[in-house]
C-alpha cells in the first residue's frame, strides 16, 4: 500500500473515532514516563470533540481554532493522540500486507516504516501532535489527507498558508518539513506538533530504554530482524524532524 493511500484511509477513519473523556491533567504537574511516550499510559491527556490531546496542546489548539475563524477557516484536528495497541494493530496490519505477498520480514519493515511509525515510537502518542484539515472545504468522499490538497491549487492551500503563518503563534510547527537533509518521514504539510510539550519529551528519550521496552512488546517479527534495525530506525525517523521541535 502506497503512502499516500494509507494516510487517506487513517484519516477518514480518524473522523469518525468516538472517545470517552479522561481526567485532566496540567503539563506542569506531569513526569512523562517511558509509558506516556510509548502510547501506554493515557493518563496525561484531555478529550476534545472527536480527539484525545495532551492538556496544554488542547487549550493551544482551541485558541488557534478560535483565530482562524475570522480568516474565514474552521480548523479541525484529526489524527491526534493514538495508543501503543492503535498503532501496533495498524503496523502489523501492514505488515502482513507484504508479507502475503512474499517480501521477507526485513523487507516488510523497511518498506512499512516509510509511512508508519513502529508502535512506541509515534509522535502520536504524545497527544501533542496533530493533523489539521479546515471544514470550510467542500471534501470529497476518500480524499482528506494528501499532500496535493495541501500544496499550491489544492483545497487545503489556504489552510497551508495560514498555519505556516500563524501556527507558530500558539507554539504548533511541523516535525516534518519539506527539507531534503532531513532524515525521517516524508514532508506532512498537515501534520503539526506543540513545541513546549514535545520537545521536553523528546529530550527524556533514551533510545537504549525504549528499544528494551518495545523488545517486550512481542511485536511481530521484530525478534527476527537484525538488533540495529530499530534503534537506527529511531535515530532517523524520531529524531529526524524540525530541529525546532528538537530544542526548546
Amino acid at each position: 500500500m502506497k503512502r499516500r493511500e494509507f494516510i487517506q484511509k487513517l484519516a477518514l477513519a480518524s473522523l469518525s473515532l468516538k472517545l470517552i473523556p479522561f481526567g485532566i491533567s496540567n503539563f506542569s504537574d506531569i513526569r512523562f514516563s517511558l509509558e506516556h511516550v510509548m502510547g501506554i499510559d493515557n493518563s496525561h491527556l484531555a478529550a476534545y470533540s472527536n480527539t484525545l490531546m495532551e492538556f496544554n496542546t488542547l487549550q493551544s489548539y482551541r485558541k488557534m481554532k478560535e483565530a482562524a475563524v475570522s480568516d474565514g477557516i474552521q480548523l479541525q484536528a484529526i489524527n491526534a493522540f493514538k495508543s501503543f495497541s492503535h498503532e501496533q494493530n495498524v503496523f502489523e496490519n501492514e505488515l502482513f500486507h507484504y508479507l502475503d505477498r512474499g517480501k521477507t520480514i526485513l523487507d516488510a519493515y523497511k518498506i512499512v516504516t516509510e509511512y508508519v511509525p513502529i508502535p512506541g515510537t509515534s509522535r502520536y502518542h504524545w497527544g501533542t501532535d496533530v493533523d489539521f484539515i479546515d471544514l470550510n472545504v467542500d471534501i470529497p468522499h476518500g480524499y482528506v489527507i494528501d499532500e496535493e490538497h495541501f500544496l499550491p491549487g489544492g483545497m487545503f492551500y489556504h489552510l497551508t498558508q495560514w498555519l505556516q503563518l500563524n501556527a507558530h503563534q500558539y507554539d504548533f510547527h511541523q516535525p516534518y518539513t519539506d527539507d531534503v537533509y532531513r532524515k525521517g518521514f516524508g514532508y506532512e504539510p498537515w501534520h503539526y506538533s506543540y513545541q513546549p510539550v514535545a520537545s521536553r519529551i523528546i529530550k527524556q528519550i533514551n533510545i537504549n530504554e525504549l528499544v528494551e521496552k518495545i523488545h517486550t512488546t512481542q511485536l511481530e517479527g521484530l525478534d527476527l530482524i537484525p538488533d540495529s534495525f530499530l534503534p537506527n530506525y529511531i535515530e532517523d525517523f524520531m529524531f529526524g524532524i524540525n530541529k525546532e521541535l528538537l530544542y526548546f
